[in-house]
């Protein structure tokens, strides 16, 4: 038997790396569990009340500040309480409030509102603009239509083709019937789809973004707020540095009339305790800068809510000089809001497919395969095979498995269920 000596490195994680990436991994919901425990165990740890006035993350206006767990009156009525407004004007916003769906429409006519409130029809026309007017955009909306263009407005989209889709086709978009819309608007398939995706990315439900108050609907680790062209990127307050190390027994750590069993204990939790709290930081951090990432690369997304470029978790990586499981903890389960909405952060991370014209991404590929099965013939819809010989006429090279597969995803039924005679 013959014996040889090998030499080789390996890589051992430290159990405070180790308890950083389980940090980075955990979504909002469990981070705040662990946080909660953490703090229970360890007198050391005390949760604050509101952002230090030091936080790098601090807005100091609460315009900009978005929250994730209260109900959606309770952050209406806070909006309103910053509002200079005759008490008239607020108690009859106070009371439009209290009069909208889950979803945050307004169902009553305003003349059935103004009997109610005993007011003039335009008073309780003013009072709505100005609810109108709150964050999320398109809240007091009163059909789907003028909820979009409220959100439209807010992007400052006043005109154009996306705002005459609204208006006068909604009905053809629910249909399928983009070529219609297309003659009538005198324009491009391509571009009846671009307004259709931009339409497609508002919410047509912003009140459901808010829970109660019990039960909140999503809650983003990261917001993203425009402001002056430029983006802002903030954690969510609940994920952010609340933890802070209690300083009464920081003291009595210092303090030589303390017996030398309770200081050892006070140090162990006190370094337990910084170990926490710097893990959290590292957490955001990290997260901050692959958003930042995603912001320079998705620019065209975060500009006007279309066309994602092909992404991948191994370029973000090597941007940041991040192993590229790092980034995949961090992004897995993980939410974003943005100007056009609540999106996973995985959604920004596009496969690519290689074709005659270079890289695409996979969303691209499904955005022109619904603009083909938009525009076939109903009574002679293509095949699987037809769409992928199709897909490479445009250099597009898949199979028809990811065809189908594709189509799936997009919710179009087979060729056999869109046939119209």
């Amino acid at each position: 038997m013959e014996l040889q000596l090998r030499q080789s490195q390996v890589q051992i994680m430290s159990q405070e790396m180790q308890e950083s990436l389980r940090l980075l991994e955990l979504p909002l919901l469990e981070l705040n569990t662990y946080l909660t425990e953490q703090a229970s165990a360890n007198p050391l740890l005390d949760f604050s009340e509101s952002y230090p006035l030091n936080s790098r993350y601090s807005l100091g206006d609460w315009k900009r500040e978005i929250p994730a767990e209260e109900g959606l009156l309770e952050y209406l009525d806070k909006q309103l309480g910053f509002l200079e407004v005759s008490t008239d004007i607020q108690k009859i916003i106070r009371f439009l409030i209290g009069s909208l769906d889950s979803s945050g429409y307004l169902r009553a006519s305003i003349s059935d509102l103004a009997k109610d409130l005993r007011v003039s029809q335009q008073s309780v026309n003013a009072a709505l603009e100005i609810l109108q007017r709150f964050d999320p955009a398109g809240i007091g909306a009163r059909t789907l239509g003028e909820c979009l263009l409220l959100q439209l407005e807010r992007f400052g989209i006043r005109d154009g083709l996306a705002v005459a889709v609204i208006q006068d086709h909604l009905f053809d978009v629910a249909n399928g019937s983009l070529k219609k819309i297309a003659k009538e608007r005198q324009c491009s398939l391509k571009e009846v789809q671009d307004a259709i995706n931009l339409i497609k990315s508002l919410n047509p439900r912003p009140g459901q973004i808010y829970g109660s108050s019990q039960a909140p609907y999503i809650l983003p680790d990261i917001y993203i707020h425009r402001i002056d062209g430029e983006y802002l990127i903030l954690p969510n307050e609940k994920s952010n540095s609340l933890l802070n190390v209690n300083r009464e027994y920081v003291r009595l750590i210092d303090n030589p009339t303390t017996d030398s069993e309770t200081r050892n204990y006070l140090k162990q939790k006190y370094s337990q305790a910084l170990h926490v709290i710097n893990n959290l930081h590292k957490r955001n951090l990290t997260l901050i800068s692959i958003v930042e990432v995603l912001v320079e690369e998705q620019r065209l997304f975060f500009d006007e809510g279309i066309d994602l470029k092909p992404l991948t978790r191994e370029v973000v990586a090597k941007r940041l000089g991040l192993h590229e499981s790092t980034v995949s903890r961090a992004v897995r389960d993980k939410y974003i809001s943005t100007p056009y909405g609540v999106f996973p952060l995985a959604f920004f991370f596009s496969s690519t497919l290689s074709g005659i014209s270079g890289e695409v991404s996979s969303i691209s590929v499904k955005d022109l395969l619904r603009e083909i099965v938009a525009g076939e013939d109903p009574l002679s819809p293509y095949t699987d095979s037809a769409l992928q010989e199709l897909l490479a006429k445009e250099g597009i090279t898949i199979s028809r498995r990811t065809v189908a597969k594709y189509r799936n995803q997009l919710g179009i039924p087979p060729v056999k269920l869109r046939i119209r005679y």
